[in-house]
This record gives C-alpha cells, sequence and structure tokens, in this order.
C-alpha cells in the first residue's frame, strides 16, 4: 500500500483524497480509487480505467497465445530445418512472454473479475493512451538492460538536475513507461513519483525495484531472452501511479521538478499540457523535457512541430523562464548490442529545461475543466465549437500485426488516432453534427437523447471533458 501523502480529486478538485485499506477515497464527493498491486490508480472512472486495463491485457494475451499456436505448429511441421528451429525459438519467447503477463499482471485481471463495473468507453479510450504490455516490453530493455540509449539518456538529464534543480523535495516523472529514469533520479530527490497510464508497466516497474528479477523475449533481438537485474535500491521514497498527465492528482504548487520523456510531442493538447505542469510546480520549480519535436495546437498543421528557438515563446506565454534549450540525436528502442540485425532509428530530440516564474501569471485556457467541477449548472450554459484547426474524420482503422488483421473504429485527429467503439463512435458523430456554436451543453445533450443516444449528466460531462481539455476537439470561450 503507498504511503499516506495528499492528493486532489480529479473530480471535485479538493485536496481531500484519504488513504483506506485497498483504495483512496475523496472525503467530499466518495469517489473511488483503487490501489492495483500497490500502485494507485488516480484517474477519473478509476474502477471502469482498471477493468479496461485488464480488457486489453485480455486481448494482447488471445493474440499470443494464437500465435504461439501457430509457432508451434510450424515448428513441428516445416521442412527446413533452420526455419523450423526458428519457429520454435519464437514459439519459446512467445511463451515466455505470456508467462511474464500472467505473473505481473494478475492483480489487474483479479480486481476486474471481483468489481461489478460494467464496459466504459470513455475509460477504456483513456487507457489507449498508454502503451499497452506488448509494446512495453522494448522500454524495459531499453531502461533496464544497461544500454547504449539509455545512457544517452541520463547524460541530457542528469547535468540539467544537478545544474538547474536546488530543490530537491518532491520530483515526477510524467510518461515514466519502464520507469528507468525515475529510477536513476530518485536518488537525487527527497520523495519521487512516476506517472504513467500504463498501469502493467508501472506494476512491473515497481516489482523490479523492489528487488524480482524476471526475463523478456524481444522480437526485434530474434526472441532473445533478456534477464533483468537493476542495481541496489536507491532506498529513496519512490512512489507510482496510474494517472493522466493532463489532469494530475497533484495539488496546486506541491512539485520541486517535473520531468516529461517523450510525451509532448504525443499528447493531443500540449497547451494544456503545459498549463497543467505549471499548476503543479512551485514558484521557481523546473520543468525539464526530453522528446522528439513537437506541435503547438493553434499552429496550422502544414508547419509540422515547432523548431527549438520556436519553443521559447511557448514558455514565456505559460510562465516559464528557460535555462537551457539543445537539440540531439536518440537512438531510441535499438536492439543491435544483443543482435546484430536489430534495427537502429535515430531521431531528433529537444532537451530543454524552464523555470517556472515566481509572479502570479494567470494564464487563461479555455478549457471546461473548473466549470464542470466547480460550477456544474454554469457548465451546462457554455457553448462549445469545433477547433477549426484541427481536422477530424470518423473512421475505421485497419490494423495489421504479425498475421493478424483487426478493424479499429474511432476518431483520426490531425496524425493520431484514438479508437472507440462502434456504439460509442455514432454517439460522437451526432454529438459533432449538432454542435453549430449556438447550441448549449444542455441543448446538445437534449438533442443526443431525442435521437435516441441517451447518456447521464455526468458521463456526458466527462466527455466533454475529454474532447475538450485532453484531445482539444472542442473548445469554449475564456471566460465563463
Amino acid at each position: 500500500m503507498p504511503k499516506e501523502q495528499q492528493y486532489r480529486c480529479v473530480y471535485c478538485d479538493r485536496n481531500t483524497i484519504q488513504v483506506e485499506t485497498d483504495r483512496f477515497v475523496c472525503a467530499q464527493c466518495d469517489s473511488i480509487f483503487p490501489v492495483i498491486d500497490g500502485v494507485p490508480v488516480l484517474t477519473r472512472r478509476a474502477p471502469h480505467f482498471v477493468v479496461a486495463q485488464a480488457r486489453e491485457l485480455a486481448g494482447v494475451h488471445g493474440k499470443w497465445k494464437q500465435l504461439h499456436g501457430e509457432l508451434t505448429q510450424l515448428g513441428g511441421i516445416d521442412k527446413t530445418p533452420m526455419l523450423s528451429e526458428r519457429a520454435s525459438r519464437m514459439a519459446d519467447g512467445m511463451a515466455a512472454n505470456i508467462a511474464l503477463m500472467e505473473a505481473q499482471c494478475q492483480a489487474i485481471w483479479a480486481y476486474a473479475k471481483t468489481e461489478a463495473v460494467a464496459d466504459d468507453t470513455i475509460a477504456w479510450a483513456t487507457v489507449q493512451n498508454g502503451y499497452p504490455f506488448d509494446e512495453l516490453l522494448p522500454y524495459f530493455y531499453q531502461d533496464w538492460y544497461g544500454t547504449k540509449p539509455f545512457a544517452a539518456v541520463l547524460q541530457n538529464i542528469l547535468p540539467a538536475v544537478e545544474t538547474f534543480c536546488d530543490d530537491r523535495q518532491a520530483l515526477a516523472v510524467f510518461g515514466a513507461g519502464a520507469c528507468g529514469l525515475l529510477y536513476e533520479l530518485s536518488g537525487y530527490f527527497e520523495k519521487s513519483v512516476g506517472v504513467d497510464l500504463a498501469l502493467p508497466g508501472l506494476i512491473m516497474a515497481k516489482h523490479l525495484m523492489e528487488g524480482e528479477r524476471f526475463s523478456l523475449c524481444l522480437e526485434k533481438a530474434d526472441w532473445a531472452d533478456i534477464a533483468l537485474s537493476p542495481s541496489a535500491n536507491t532506498g529513496s521514497d519512490t512512489r507510482f501511479m496510474a494517472a493522466n498527465v493532463m489532469d494530475t492528482p497533484f495539488p496546486d504548487e506541491s512539485l520541486s521538478v517535473v520531468v516529461t520523456q517523450y510525451l509532448i510531442d504525443i499528447v493531443p493538447n500540449a497547451a494544456w499540457f503545459v498549463h497543467e505542469i505549471r499548476r503543479i510546480l512551485k514558484p521557481g520549480g523546473v520543468w525539464i523535457n526530453f522528446s522528439k519535436p513537437f506541435a503547438w495546437p493553434s499552429d496550422h498543421a502544414v508547419l509540422g512541430p515547432r523548431r527549438l528557438p520556436e519553443i521559447i515563446p511557448i514558455l514565456h506565454e505559460h510562465g516559464f523562464e528557460e535555462l537551457q534549450l539543445k537539440m540531439s540525436r536518440f537512438n531510441v528502442l535499438s536492439t543491435e548490442d544483443i543482435y546484430p540485425g536489430g534495427e537502429r532509428f535515430d531521431q531528433e530530440v529537444h532537451i530543454f529545461a524552464a523555470k517556472k516564474a515566481d509572479d502570479n501569471m494567470q494564464v487563461i485556457c479555455p478549457a471546461i475543466k473548473g466549470r464542470i467541477r466547480k460550477k456544474t449548472t454554469e457548465a451546462w450554459n457554455q457553448v462549445p465549437k469545433l477547433v477549426s484547426a484541427r481536422q477530424i474524420a470518423v473512421v475505421e482503422k485497419k490494423i495489421f500485426k504479425t498475421g493478424l488483421q483487426e478493424t479499429v473504429p474511432g476518431i483520426q485527429v490531425m496524425d493520431s488516432f484514438i479508437p472507440m467503439e462502434r456504439a460509442f463512435l455514432s454517439a460522437i458523430s451526432i454529438l459533432f453534427e449538432c454542435i453549430d456554436g449556438h447550441r448549449t451543453l444542455r441543448q446538445l445533450k437534449g438533442h443526443m437523447d431525442k435521437q435516441g443516444v441517451a447518456m447521464p449528466e455526468r458521463d456526458f460531462l466527462d466527455l466533454i471533458y475529454c474532447l475538450n481539455v485532453e484531445y482539444y476537439l472542442l473548445k469554449f470561450d475564456d471566460k465563463p
């Protein structure tokens, strides 16, 4: 069970979350946040989120089982000895990964079996913003096997921490992934927390830091068996949290340093992301970023990502002073050190450090977040508009993976694809069709009800919140 610490409820915006035996509960609004294998889930619709994680894991598990059966059969009937040997090696590697998943994720499945929570599309869509289990494994190799790429990350991040971070009280790593960076940085701070939406990855990282050893097999390393053995525990106060970086449970001005890795380039609403980082940093707190070049939501799509000097106006407009900006090359997820045929993919990365200004600057973001939480009645009278610069398409996307094919419905927003269930996608389409810049949220809800798409009020407001804050498909006037 995580040590007690004050957190902010992501529903009512009050610092009233209290620790119980196996969950957190908000004393103000009674929202429940489960704790899974020692990792608190502090997202909106948290019980549904865990059930959606279990569903996602079951999908990967089923695909792996099917592939394992096909590979086992190939190893026994192929007439080419070398191919038969390779098929057997792949089958063995797949079996090892299946066993690893079953061992590491049993607490997620156990919760889903005992919790009487129906499937929830909004929670499932949130889960899709984190990496599925099969895509997590290469990051565990990169972070915990002593690879050169991870050493390069440390060479860029550690000097910034040592140079600019005088306050070492509380650190959060956003997009913590396999948590190797969290582990290395935790020795510099009194308290450290890794934040990510991939609950299985957080659980695996927690087990590693507690001294557990396990192996994984990577397709891009010819299914080599890779044993992970971290060095001695730093002894620091290190925690883990499944949370949405667009809406974190940290109280205002509670963190000394926020480190973001490979995140601002993939969040759909970078403007709100920066706003959230500034909210939780103390005055003078430091934000350190390591990512691919990123685009700003209000920029025309044809311009592409911002170049390094073009980041400075963003920092200034959102209450930050730049401390360092530099560009580097990063060899991401390379397996060439353990397999001669391993892939090598170099990409440009931007590393910058910025300090939160000490003034009382109030950054205005056209979001409905506070109105939903504190002034629900006012929220229903707000008029949403579609963001004209964001091209939206309702599509069905065909995905091919190692001999498997699936059709996934969803929304294509610029270069990002947001998967959604067909029934829910129909509701989204009706909503988009009737947003005209004049109808209030109450009128839109009534229109959807008449169209046969009935939705509880809280669910409807959660949907509006996601479309506005997380994905920036809807906007509101700056003033309530």
